[in-house]
C-alpha cells in the first residue's frame, strides 16, 4: 500500500519546472545586481523593466517614475543631446552603447558616470537591453587635479627653462620631458634616447668632466650635480646646470638616476659681466697709475729728441731718424693717454680723411709688415671722409692692422679697402690668415678675450667696438667663402658735395 506522502505528491510538468528554474535564476540575478557597487537596469528598447535599489537611491526616484521617463530629466543639459543621439544609434544598429555623462543626484549634485548597455534576447525571444553604469566623479576629479598639477609643473619648468630627465643605468636609456630638448638645442624627436646621445650634446671640452661626474655618483653614491656647455645647431653656446638623485636596487646595484636640468646661460653671462666690470675697474685704476708714471720720463725723452733734432751739429741722416723717433714717441704718448680705453680724448671732432689716416697708420707698421714679408695694399677713395675724433679712429685702425699683421702667415697679404654706402661708409681690413674658430667668433668683442696665446690684453677689439659705436657706427667680424678674415668698420661718413652727414646716417655721440 502506498504511503500518504506518495499519494499527495503530484507530477511536475516540464513547463512548471522551467518556470521554477527561471524564477530561481531571476532571484539569483537580482541578488547579484543588488550586491554590486554599480547601477544596473534592463528593459525593452527605450524602457525600463528593472533597476537595482542602488540606482533608485542615487536618483531619489521610484521605478514607476523612471519608467515614465523622469530619469531623462536628471541628465545634464549639456550632455543630453549627445546621450540621446548615441542611444538612438545603438537602437538602430544593435551596437553596444557606451557614454560618459553627468547625472543629477537626489541632492542636486551632478556626478559623472560611465554607462554601458548591450542588446540581448531573453527566454521569450524578445530583444532587451541590459545596462550598467558606475560613478566616475572621484576618478575624473583626480585626473583633473593631476592634469592641472602637470600643467602647473610644465608651466613652471618652461618659465624656469627647466626639464626633468631619467636615466636607466642598466639599459642606458634616457627619457626626458619636452622642456629638456630645447635646453640641449634639439627637437624632441631628434634625441636618440641614449646615454651616448646625451653626452654628444655636450661641448667637447666638457664631456669628460660630465661623464666623470656621472660615474662618480654611480660608483660612490651621493647626488649628481654638474654645469656644462651645450653647442646649439646655430653655433651658439649655452650653459646647463643639472642635478640628480640615484636610486638603487635592494642589492645596492644602481637602478636609475632622476634629475632636472636648467638653462643657466643668463646667470653665467651676468657672472662674466660682473667679473669683467670688476676687472675693468681694477685695470682702470692701474692704467691711471701707469699712465702717470710713464708720462714724466716719456716727456723727458721727447724733449731730448727735440733738442737733438734742433741741434745744427746733428747730421742730416740722424735728423731723419730722430724725426721718426719723435713720431713714434707721439704715438706712444697717445697710447698712454688712451690706455685701456679709460681716457676720453679731449680733442674736438673734426673732418677725417680715412685714406690719409690709413696711410699714416700703415707707415707706423711698415717695419713689422716688411719683417714678415707681407704684401700690403690700400684702396680707399680720397673723398671718403667722416666726422670724429682723429686719435680714436686712428686707434681703431691701428688695432685692426696690428691684429691682421699677427694673424697673416709669413708672406701673406693684408688689404684695406673703403667704399661709400647709402648712409655712410665702410672700411674693411682683411688678411689671409687662419681666422677665428666659429665657436669663438661670437666672443671676439668681449673685454679680456683673446685668441693669441701670451699676447695682448684682449681689450683691443672691445675698445675699438666702443669707439665705433661712440662715432655712430659699428665693428663686425666676417669670414668670407674664399677664406679671408675681414673686420668691417662702419662709420657715418660725410657727403662729398654738402660736406655734411649723409641722409639717414646715425649721429655720433661725441
Amino acid at each position: 500500500m502506498s504511503s500518504m506522502n506518495e499519494l499527495d505528491a503530484k507530477p511536475v510538468s516540464p513547463e512548471a519546472a522551467a518556470e521554477a528554474a527561471l524564477h530561481e535564476t531571476e532571484e539569483r540575478y537580482r541578488f547579484v545586481t543588488e550586491a554590486l557597487p554599480i547601477y544596473v537596469w534592463y528593459g525593452a528598447q527605450g524602457g525600463f523593466e528593472y533597476c537595482n535599489q542602488r540606482l533608485l537611491e542615487f536618483t531619489g526616484l521610484t521605478l514607476e517614475q523612471i519608467r515614465d521617463g523622469e530619469s531623462l530629466k536628471l541628465i545634464h543639459p549639456d550632455d543630453l543631446g549627445r546621450v540621446l543621439a548615441a542611444a538612438r544609434h545603438s537602437f538602430a544598429t544593435g551596437e553596444e552603447y557606451s557614454q560618459e555623462y553627468r547625472i543629477r543626484r537626489h541632492d542636486g549634485a551632478y556626478r559623472w558616470h560611465l554607462a554601458h548597455s548591450r542588446r540581448f534576447v531573453d527566454h521569450r525571444g524578445e530583444g532587451k537591453w541590459l545596462g550598467v553604469s558606475m560613478d566616475l566623479t572621484d576618478r575624473r576629479e583626480a585626473e583633473d587635479a593631476l592634469r592641472a598639477a602637470n600643467e602647473r609643473l610644465s608651466l613652471a619648468l618652461e618659465t624656469a627653462r627647466m626639464g626633468v630627465w631619467e636615466w636607466d643605468v642598466k639599459s642606458g636609456n634616457v627619457r626626458w620631458t619636452d622642456q629638456v630638448a630645447p635646453i640641449h638645442g634639439l627637437k624632441l624627436e631628434m634625441f636618440s634616447g641614449t646615454f651616448d646621445g646625451w653626452i654628444n650634446t655636450i661641448h667637447p671640452d666638457d664631456r669628460d668632466r660630465a661623464r666623470e661626474a656621472i660615474q662618480r655618483v654611480v660608483q660612490e653614491d651621493g647626488n649628481y650635480e654638474a654645469e656644462y656647455r651645450k653647442v646649439h645647431p646655430d653655433g651658439s653656446i649655452r650653459w646647463t646646470f643639472t642635478r640628480g638623485i640615484l636610486s638603487r636596487h635592494a642589492d645596492k646595484t644602481p637602478e636609475r638616476l632622476i634629475g632636472v636640468s636648467m638653462d643657466i646661460t643668463g646667470r653665467k653671462l651676468a657672472e662674466a659681466a660682473l667679473r669683467r666690470s670688476e676687472t675693468l675697474a681694477t685695470a682702470g685704476r692701474m692704467a691711471a697709475t701707469i699712465a702717470h708714471e710713464i708720462n714724466n720720463p716719456l716727456e723727458a725723452v721727447t724733449n731730448i729728441v727735440y733738442v737733438a733734432h734742433s741741434d745744427p751739429a746733428t747730421p742730416e741722416h740722424l735728423r731723419t731718424m730722430l724725426l721718426d723717433a719723435d713720431n713714434e714717441l707721439r704715438h706712444v704718448a697717445h697710447i698712454v693717454r688712451q690706455t685701456l680705453g679709460f681716457y676720453r680724448e679731449d680733442a674736438p671732432p673734426c673732418t677725417i680723411s680715412l685714406a690719409e689716416l690709413v696711410q699714416g697708420v700703415a707707415q707706423l707698421f711698415r717695419r713689422k709688415i716688411d719683417s714678415r714679408s707681407l704684401r700690403f695694399s690700400a684702396d680707399i677713395p680720397s673723398d671718403l671722409r667722416t666726422l670724429g675724433v682723429s686719435g680714436e679712429i686712428r686707434q681703431v685702425i691701428a688695432n685692426l692692422l696690428a691684429n691682421a699683421i699677427a694673424a697673416a702667415p709669413v708672406g701673406g697679404e693684408i688689404k684695406v679697402s673703403g667704399r661709400s654706402t647709402e648712409t655712410g661708409c665702410e672700411l674693411v681690413v682683411s688678411d689671409n690668415g687662419a681666422g677665428v674658430p666659429p665657436l669663438l667668433a661670437s666672443r671676439l668683442f668681449e673685454p679680456f678675450f683673446t685668441t693669441q696665446t701670451n699676447v695682448g690684453t684682449g681689450l683691443g677689439l672691445w675698445v675699438s667696438c666702443q669707439i665705433a659705436e661712440k662715432h655712430g657706427g659699428n665693428l663686425r667680424y666676417e669670414r668670407t667663402e674664399t677664406g679671408e678674415t675681414r673686420f668691417v668698420l662702419e662709420l657715418p661718413c660725410l657727403d662729398p658735395e654738402s660736406r655734411g652727414p649723409k641722409p639717414g646716417a646715425r649721429r655720433p655721440q661725441l
